[in-house]
């Protein structure tokens, strides 16, 4: 019997972890947040876990799952990804069951790519984006933490967002096409419709895992998470108590004012792939054909 896995992706900032802690809190599926980058090979995390923390409370060695994962890893001589993740996998199962299934926010695409080797193991992906906009005042706000002891006028050239907007057109649509080339079963959500329509996303997510997802789970602190390397909204007890959307592009629009009019182009693909794919007001024609195609596809 193949062993079940949900794997998220999707670019950095883009409302992964929120999705992640999302299906996390339906009683069937355990949250372990981003596998790849603990356990992937040459790791530094690995080397130091003592200063990896799960969302549990805990810190990964003394986590009882991540304790023995971390454990199992020290002790073999697996080199290659898949190898590694399928300890993981044998550790999990005999952790939690054959009845739990782990959901996997890694999103780099080098760790479903080996997922999808491994012949027990059976794969659905979630992909996960943000409007262009929202993304780019984040990431700006979030760079700015990182250097605000620079002066102001030397933290980004004046064409930052620019390149922003490419970058997030770039990457987007390159994580896109490996996923279809691995052809794996999955869903496309936006961090928008998972926020301001999330009943009608939990329809969309029930249809693909073939689970019933009720409002209950958007109450993130009721599920059983080891999540690690995840969002630090695992910290705030108001964050992981319901979803909230995060309005702070919609009063900063000269992060993203000038480069909406120069590519035109980013923006009908933003409009296309970030709103219309649930029940929703923004919905376009055809859309729920889409989904139904898309779960027959999946189960």
């Amino acid at each position: 019997m193949k062993q079940n896995l949900v794997f998220i992706s999707g670019i950095p900032r883009s409302g992964t972890s929120l999705l992640h802690l999302m299906i996390g809190a339906h009683p069937r599926y355990v949250s372990v947040g981003e596998v790849y980058g603990l356990i992937r090979p040459g790791s530094a995390r690995m080397a130091n876990p003592d200063g990896v923390q799960c969302s549990c409370g805990k810190n990964a060695l003394d986590c009882t799952f991540w304790g023995e994962v971390v454990s199992r890893l020290r002790g073999s001589d697996e080199s290659t990804v898949a190898g590694r993740y399928q300890i993981f996998l044998d550790v999990f199962k005999a952790r939690f069951g054959d009845e739990k299934i782990p959901v996997d926010s890694s999103k780099a695409m080098p760790a479903l790519e080996a997922l999808t080797t491994l012949p027990h193991v059976r794969v659905k992906t979630f992909y996960v984006i943000k409007d262009v906009r929202a993304w780019t005042v984040s990431l700006r706000e979030h760079q700015n933490q990182q250097f605000k002891k620079l002066p102001r006028h030397q933290r980004f050239t004046r064409n930052m967002s620019s390149r922003l907007f490419r970058r997030w057109y770039n990457e987007n649509r390159e994580n896109q096409a490996v996923i279809e080339r691995l052809g794996v079963p999955s869903a496309q959500l936006s961090y928008e419709e998972l926020c301001l329509f999330p009943t009608q996303s939990l329809t969309k997510i029930s249809a693909f895992l073939g689970d019933e997802f009720t409002e209950e789970v958007l109450s993130f602190n009721k599920g059983e998470h080891h999540g690690v390397l995840i969002n630090r909204m695992r910290n705030s007890k108001e964050k992981m108590s319901g979803v909230f959307y995060d309005t702070r592009w919609l009063f900063s629009h000269r992060q993203w004012r000038v480069p909406m009019l120069l590519f035109p182009r980013i923006m009908d693909y933003n409009n296309r792939h970030v709103y219309g794919h649930v029940d929703s007001p923004f919905k376009r024609p055809g859309a729920e054909q889409r989904t139904v195609q898309s779960a027959r596809a999946a189960n």
